[in-house]
């Protein structure tokens, strides 16, 4: 578990980590060496005349020359106000760069998460859940970081801390030092083997309610209207409330066996400082002669107890967040793919004509080709409908087209060249595209134009003039009080179905494509908006290949060309009115 942890980091983020870990070392030397200052100034106190048996207080009190014991404690409680509290701000120091480095990798690792979901192929996204990807960015990294690298951090300084502590004593006293370390020892595996097995399964359960939670969320907010309508409030509390609820439960249950032991620790430094105090007394036989052992032990104790404390809900938190940083391990480390870089000096000529040629394609895991033996060819500057039935295979032609979707065999090819991943996205710049449904994000209109620009960096002259070829410039300037600085609401929520495929179409012409592919992005729409939209396309005010998907025929009648799917497969094609004697045409119409 602690090796996928550090593997989740960069090759960088282990450099720095092995800087703090020094850190940590250095800390721990310094909390022992203020904790053994406590011995000379107890000894002095409890018997000034150590000064004179004891070769290092002697040793220290001829060196600078004093001439009184009152002088020489006063110079040995200033020596351990001094090394205590260097100790204390060198931890404060530590724990400043702890925290600092634990929160970086909170961004670095999203950071790189979203990377990895982003260049993973449009296939992968079919397979999975969008939700989830949202809640291992926004919820899962920030487990592994909070219970998971901070407590590793955390184990490690208090263990070095303990050691050091410990060390001290054992050099003190070893038989004694021994007897309270083993007992410590032997208490603390007993208690975390009962809690190990508990704590992991605790983790699984986390993770698969946190999930649930996220989905349910997100169904609720996604298809608000449907939820309103239905009166689905209550459907989707009680969905949301029972993940919700076990999380809840989860997480105080797995608060609890991690704090529990700290209350019989406690008990066990009490015991402990009495079985040192009886010892001492048994063994020296004098009780100002056992003072400074009994602090040293004393102060041992009141460090040592935190620290075991804090190893012990450290190995728990880590166990907990097993799950978690499983998860992650496997997303950032598995089904590796390599992204494609975007060449801007590749350029692909679009002259002559867009083929897909002997295409066969299946989804991923199914058998059945959706695509067999495909070919299909597109002539420049023409218009283009592609109509089947739904099944027919129409949307996968689509996202071959737009090099979204990559055959098992057979080629997408421009004027004869083949595309490849070399040039994929020269390919790609000269396409716009359409869905059926369009997505607004919470911005302006002209943000959502100029889709993915910065704000600074979207060209308004161009935005206009898209905005005329969809013809949507006259309903913003006119309607909207704010014009193209109208702020549209989640997923274009203030408009009609109409104004969102307009602006969806304008964004598409935004960057002046050379092809145009609009996959059922009308078929939502009434038939006076969807005629008026497609009479658009007819008289765009550009050299643009259109190529519309629809399963609809009464609005294609002007068209160039009309293929019919089947089966995956071309079944016919020709003009409207060549193939109305076509019966699988017929049944569309």
């Amino acid at each position: 578990m602690i090796k996928k942890l550090l593997n989740i980091l960069t090759p960088q983020e282990k450099r720095k980590s092995l800087y703090l870990l020094l850190m940590i070392i250095v800390m721990a030397f310094f909390d022992m060496v203020g904790v053994a200052s406590i011995l000379p100034f107890m000894a002095v106190l409890a018997d000034p005349g150590v000064i004179e048996t004891n070769n290092l207080i002697n040793f220290l009190y001829n060196f600078f020359s004093f001439k009184d014991e009152k002088s020489f404690f006063i110079f040995l409680s200033s020596l351990v106000f001094f090394l205590i509290s260097f100790a204390i701000v060198f931890k404060a120091l530590t724990t400043y760069f702890q925290l600092h480095f634990i929160n970086q990798r909170e961004y670095s690792i999203s950071k790189r998460l979203v990377e990895k979901y982003l260049h993973h192929p449009y296939e992968w996204f079919i397979e999975e859940n969008s939700s989830d990807l949202g809640k291992k960015i926004l919820a899962e990294v920030g487990t592994i970081v909070s219970a998971g690298l901070l407590p590793l951090l955390t184990l490690i300084s208090q263990s070095m801390i303990s050691i050091a502590i410990l060390g001290l004593l054992i050099y003190m006293d070893p038989k004694l030092a021994l007897i309270v370390g083993i007992t410590l020892f032997s208490f603390f595996i007993t208690i975390f083997s009962w809690s190990s097995g508990r704590l992991k399964s605790l983790g699984i359960k986390r993770l698969e309610s946190n999930k649930r939670r996220y989905i349910s969320v997100s169904e609720a907010f996604g298809a608000i209207k449907e939820v309103k309508v239905g009166n689905l409030e209550r459907a989707y509390i009680s969905r949301f409330s029972k993940p919700a609820k076990d999380l809840a439960n989860v997480a105080a249950r797995s608060m609890i066996i991690s704090q529990m032991p700290r209350f019989l620790l406690e008990g066990v430094a009490i015991g402990g400082i009495i079985v040192v105090f009886i010892y001492q007394i048994a063994t020296t036989g004098n009780f100002s002669k056992s003072i400074p052992i009994i602090t040293l032990y004393a102060f041992s104790g009141y460090r040592l107890m935190p620290a075991l404390q804090q190893i012990y809900h450290s190995l728990s938190q880590l166990k907990y967040a097993t799950s978690a940083i499983d998860e992650i391990y496997k997303d950032l480390h598995q089904n590796r793919h390599t992204p494609l870089e975007s060449e801007e000096d590749n350029e692909i000529k679009f002259e002559k004509e867009v083929e897909l040629k002997d295409i066969n394609y299946a989804y991923p895991g199914t058998e059945k080709k959706i695509l067999s033996d495909f070919n299909l060819t597109i002539k420049k500057d023409s218009h283009v409908a592609i109509i089947g039935a739904s099944g027919s295979g129409k949307t996968t032609v689509s996202d071959i087209l737009l090099g979204i979707l990559k055959p098992q065999s057979g080629e997408l090819r421009i004027d004869n060249v083949s595309i490849n991943r070399n040039i994929i996205f020269a390919w790609q710049r000269l396409i716009g595209f359409v869905p059926q449904q369009i997505y607004l994000s919470d911005e302006t209109i002209m943000e959502n134009i100029g889709f993915g620009i910065e704000r600074d960096m979207i060209n308004m002259d161009a935005v206009e003039n898209a905005a005329k070829i969809a013809n949507v410039h006259n309903f913003i300037i006119k309607n909207l009080k704010d014009g193209y600085s109208t702020v549209v609401g989640e997923r274009g929520i203030k408009l009609s179905g109409g104004q969102r495929q307009r602006i969806g179409l304008a964004r598409a012409l935004y960057h002046n494509p050379k092809i145009l592919i609009l996959d059922e992005a009308t078929s939502a729409l009434d038939s006076k908006t969807e005629y008026s939209i497609i009479n658009d396309l007819r008289n765009l005010s550009i050299r643009t290949t259109v190529v519309l998907i629809t399963h609809k025929v009464s609005t294609i009648k002007n068209f160039d060309q009309i293929i019919l799917i089947k089966d995956g497969n071309v079944c016919e094609q020709g003009s409207y009115h060549e193939l109305l004697n076509n019966n699988h045409f017929k049944e569309l119409l």
